[in-house]
């Protein structure tokens, strides 16, 4: 095995800028009111806010993609670990998620879905568009594409 066939995506800070700059606006801002009248409660509003948002940080770090001996494995907190050998992909597409998926709030909003059936069961492998590297999502699509020719792959990612 090459050190080509074994890697982790990288993570990418894309999904937490956004909704960081939100939250640590408001809990600013939040201190700023309260501070002259000493409203001690609205201060821990505030942190109690950051806290949220670095568990939030937290959980997200947890998900993890990586490929070793031509396997691909999700680690998601909260979740069973998957793990995918490359000739048993049935298949490879792009997914957004409907309205029900969002609610449940269990799988990526715009993500790579790898599918394959083990055991007779179904096994999907999600892997975020906006959590890791574009660089390393294309290096995946074409390791998957070298070992699995036959496949058809997210063009975009190739």
């Amino acid at each position: 095995m090459s050190t080509e066939d074994a890697f982790s995506l990288r993570r990418s800070a894309t999904p937490y800028i956004s909704l960081g700059v939100i939250f640590f606006g408001i809990a600013i801002w939040l201190s700023i009111l309260a501070y002259p009248k000493r409203d001690w409660g609205t201060m821990e509003s505030a942190l109690l806010l950051l806290g949220i948002y670095a568990l939030y940080v937290f959980i997200g770090t947890r998900y993890r993609i990586f490929v070793r001996a031509n396997t691909i494995t999700q680690r998601a907190f909260g979740k069973r670990s998957i793990s995918i050998e490359i000739k048993d992909i049935e298949s490879v597409g792009t997914e957004l998620s409907d309205l029900k998926t969002m609610r449940q709030m269990n799988r990526p909003f715009r993500r790579i879905a790898i599918n394959a059936t083990r055991d007779g069961r179904a096994e999907v492998i999600d892997v975020s568009t906006k959590h890791f590297s574009g660089g390393d999502i294309r290096k995946l699509m074409r390791l998957i594409h070298s070992k699995r020719p036959d496949l058809q792959l997210p063009g975009k990612w190739l």
